[in-house]
């Protein structure tokens, strides 16, 4: 569901390693194998990008409160979850990915919630 992009050493001496990781925010476990795998790259970990999001849609009187809980789990408390494992091992920046839907779509009440 989301996509952790992580750069490794020497961004000034152009040396630098990008690796994307596919993680489900939404499962501890696959948020600890990705900070594993930067543990075990040696390198240190210059950014995160968490974009992981998805859309409720429809007005809030078609949607069910089990897909709020949906959109909450990944939208909010898979970005808490992403973030709180990975500042420890932070360097730099962390930059959370928000849908343009959430600023045109007003009718989508759960997106925006989240």
């Amino acid at each position: 569901m989301v996509v952790v992009v992580t750069l490794g050493s020497s961004i000034g001496g152009v040396r630098c390693r990008m690796d994307a990781i596919r993680v489900d925010v939404t499962k501890d476990a696959d948020v600890a194998a990705a900070v594993q795998h930067v543990r075990q790259s040696g390198s240190d970990l210059w950014a995160v990008i968490n974009n992981a999001g998805i859309n409720g849609g429809l007005y809030v009187e078609w949607n069910s409160v089990r897909d709020y809980e949906r959109v909450m789990s990944v939208n909010f408390f898979g970005g808490v979850r992403v973030i709180k494992a990975f500042v420890p091992l932070l360097v730099c920046r962390l930059v959370l990915v928000e849908c343009a839907s959430t600023r045109i779509e007003p009718r989508s009440v759960a997106r925006c919630l989240a």
